[in-house]
């Protein structure tokens, strides 16, 4: 298990790089002008950093750096969960609108023993006040990426199933992304298991 620096980030543009002059063409020249800026700009972060950039028209504007620099997911990860929750809609496992119970106990990955959530470690406390009633998938969902709610979170990836969450992701070619656990799960954390992934994936 390798340890990931804590200061450590990624940048991941799709579509365009505000301030890094985004090549107009797929000159070379315009191209190292792009890898220059960027390059200058990791530089001056004094940060670890993995950059991934692909122009929409995948031309020679595609710019690699460290691509496949292993970092901590962080809550990028509450993206490939709610993928995994629509396309469980998709394929008739599930409705959206099926209602979960609120709760703040959770198991960790490492001995199966329980651990809760604080509202303290969240940046939305809206289900904390709900514990013990149900609110539908579709409303978790919305309050995990709108909201960045762990508790949210930590209900909606149990119902995702995190090995489900990964065989996904390796169909759609996303090769390094690891999706483990939800949310302060410290046994796990001080066991080296976390999400990670890269910029590249």
């Amino acid at each position: 298990m390798k340890v990931f620096p804590t200061s450590a980030c990624f940048f991941v543009a799709a579509v365009a790089l505000t301030g890094c002059g985004a090549p107009s063409d797929d000159s070379p020249s315009t191209h190292r002008q792009l890898v220059s800026a960027v390059e200058s700009l990791i530089h001056e972060s004094g940060a670890d950093v993995g950059f991934f950039y692909r122009s929409t028209a995948e031309t020679a504007d595609s710019v690699v750096i460290n691509g496949d620099l292993r970092m901590h997911a962080a809550s990028t990860m509450k993206v490939q969960v709610m993928m995994r929750l629509f396309m469980d809609q998709d394929e008739g496992l599930l409705l959206l609108s099926d209602s979960l119970p609120i709760r703040t106990e959770f198991r960790s990955i490492v001995d199966d023993s329980l651990f809760e959530l604080p509202s303290s470690s969240d940046s939305d406390t809206t289900f904390y006040q709900r514990v013990g009633e149900s609110a539908p998938i579709s409303e978790m969902v919305d309050r995990m990426i709108t909201w960045s709610s762990n508790l949210a979170t930590n209900i909606l990836i149990e119902e995702a199933e995190a090995d489900r969450v990964n065989a996904m992701l390796r169909d759609m070619g996303a090769d390094s992304i690891e999706v483990l656990r939800g949310v302060e799960d410290l046994k796990a954390f001080e066991a080296g298991l976390s999400n990670t992934t890269t910029a590249r994936d």
